[in-house]
C-alpha cells in the first residue's frame, strides 16, 4: 500500500481500532456544564504521541482521553488537528476494521494568524485507505485546546474495580434515572461507597433500581456518595464493556476545601473524567425495606414479559393501566382498552403466602423493568399492601451483586 505526499503531520491505524472510539465520543453529549466554548464541544482532539494515538473529547460534564496503537510509516510526523466528532464518525463507519487508514492535516494559507477563530477551520483533514479514496474534513483551530486541568495539590482517593461489575451494576439502574427533571439531583446515578461495598441508584422518583456490588476492596478509608450526570453514565456505558475482564481504576479528586469534584474512570486506554452533580441525592434509606418485609412471590420473568408485550399491542396510549390479581398460587393479569377491549391472561407463582390482593400498574414501566432485568430468568416479587411501592428482587447469577426494583402503583 502507498500513499502520496506521506510527509508532514500525519499518522496511520487500523479502522477498527479507531471508529469504535470516535463513535463513543460522537455519542457523548451534554450541555449542564459546559467545560470548553459551546463550538468546540463539536469537535475532537486527534493527536500522536510518539507510536500511540491520543483522541481527546470534552463535552458537557465529561473529558474523555482514548489511545490508540498506531501503524508506523517513514517521515510520518506527528499530527495534531480538531475534527468534527459527527462527520468523523460517519465516515470511519463505512470502512472495514482492518482496513489501514492514513490521517493527514493539510493548513490553509490564510489560517496562520493567532487571531483565527475556530469557525474559520483550520485546514483539511484528509484521510485516505488507498490511492483511490480519499476524504477530507474541515478542521479546527488546535491552539484552542487545552488539556484537562487536574491539579497536583488536590486530594485523590483511588480504588479499582472489574470493569464487568461496574457495567453490569450502571446498566441495571441506569433506565431508571430521571432523564429532565426538575429536581437536578435526580438527573444521574447515585454511588455510594463504603467499605467493601458499592451502591449504584437510580430513580424518577416513581421507579427506583438499586444494584449492591460486594466484596470490593475500595481501600477508602471514608464512606463516599456522589452522584454522576446521565451524560457521564452513558460515555461510561459507551467506553467501557461488560466483556472487558480488566480493572477500572475509579479516581475521586477533591478541591482544597475537601470537597468531591471530580470522578475519574480508567483502563489501559480510556480515561473519562466527571464533575459531579453538586446537589445532594435524596435519602432513600426509608424506602427501600429488606426482602423479608414483604410478601414475597416467584415467577418466570419472561412469561410476565409475554404478556406485557400483547397489553402495550392493544394499548390506548403510553399511560395505560393494567391490573395484576395474586390468589393462592396463580397471578391474573387483566388489561382493560377502550379501542380494543379487554386482555386477561393467567401465570403460575411460587411461594405466596399472602391474602389475595389486587393491583393497578403502567404497562409501560413494568415493560421498561423487565426489560432491564437480563440476567436471570425467574424474578422475585415482593408485595406489601396496594398503596405501597412493589418490589422486583434477583441476584447475579455469579451473586456479585444484588437488585432491587421499586415501583409505585396506580392509584385509581
Amino acid at each position: 500500500m502507498s500513499f502520496d505526499s506521506c510527509i508532514g503531520m500525519a499518522f496511520t491505524v487500523r479502522a477498527g481500532d479507531i471508529k469504535r472510539v470516535v463513535k463513543a465520543i460522537a455519542q457523548s453529549s451534554g450541555e449542564r456544564r459546559a467545560l470548553m466554548p459551546d463550538i468546540l464541544q463539536n469537535y475532537m482532539s486527534i493527536k500522536q504521541d510518539s507510536d500511540t494515538g491520543i483522541l481527546e473529547a470534552r463535552t458537557g460534564n465529561v473529558y474523555i482521553t482514548s489511545h490508540l496503537p498506531l501503524v508506523p510509516i517513514a517521515n510520518g510526523g506527528e499530527l495534531q488537528v480538531l475534527a468534527p466528532k459527527k462527520a468523523l464518525k460517519d465516515l470511519l463507519s463505512t470502512y472495514n476494521d482492518d482496513t489501514i487508514l492514513l490521517f493527514r492535516h493539510v493548513k490553509n494559507s490564510d489560517t496562520d494568524g493567532i487571531n483565527t477563530q475556530t469557525e474559520q477551520y483550520n485546514g483539511q483533514l484528509l484521510i485516505q485507505s488507498n490511492d483511490t479514496s480519499r476524504y477530507s474534513i474541515k478542521c479546527g483551530f488546535p491552539e484552542e485546546w487545552s488539556g484537562l486541568d487536574i491539579n497536583s495539590d488536590d486530594e485523590h482517593l483511588e480504588f479499582f474495580i472489574p470493569a464487568h461489575l461496574l457495567i453490569s451494576g450502571i446498566q441495571k439502574v441506569a433506565f431508571a434515572a430521571a432523564k429532565e427533571d426538575v429536581r437536578e439531583s435526580l438527573n444521574g446515578i447515585n454511588f455510594n461507597i463504603k467499605g467493601n461495598k458499592i451502591r449504584l441508584i437510580g430513580t424518577d422518583a416513581v421507579t427506583l433500581s438499586m444494584c449492591v456490588i460486594d466484596n470490593i476492596d475500595t481501600a477508602i478509608p471514608k464512606s463516599v456518595s456522589f452522584t454522576l450526570p446521565n451524560d457521564t453514565v452513558e460515555t461510561i456505558k459507551n467506553f467501557f464493556s461488560t466483556k472487558e475482564q480488566n480493572l477500572i481504576k475509579v479516581t475521586l479528586t477533591y478541591d482544597k476545601d475537601e470537597q468531591l469534584r471530580m470522578v475519574g474512570f480508567s483502563d489501559d486506554k480510556n480515561s473519562i473524567y466527571s464533575y459531579i452533580i453538586n446537589y445532594p441525592f435524596p435519602s432513600v434509606d426509608g424506602i427501600i425495606k429488606p426482602e423479608s418485609e414483604y410478601n414475597i412471590l416467584v415467577v418466570n420473568k419472561n412469561k410476565i414479559m409475554e404478556v406485557i408485550k400483547r397489553f402495550q399491542k392493544i394499548s390506548d396510549g403510553k399511560d395505560q393501566v393494567f391490573k395484576i390479581n395474586v390468589k393462592n398460587n396463580t397471578m391474573t393479569l387483566i388489561q382493560n382498552s377502550y379501542s380494543f377491549g379487554e386482555g386477561r391472561e393467567i401465570i403460575e407463582i411460587e411461594t405466596w403466602a399472602g391474602d389475595e390482593i389486587e393491583l393497578a400498574l403502567s404497562v409501560n414501566r413494568i415493560s421498561d423493568i423487565l426489560s432491564n432485568v437480563t440476567a436471570v430468568d425467574v424474578i422475585r416479587i415482593g408485595i406489601q399492601e396496594p398503596n405501597r411501592p412493589i418490589a422486583f428482587f434477583y441476584d447475579d447469577e455469579d451473586n456479585s451483586s444484588r437488585v432491587q426494583i421499586l415501583v409505585m402503583p396506580v392509584v385509581q
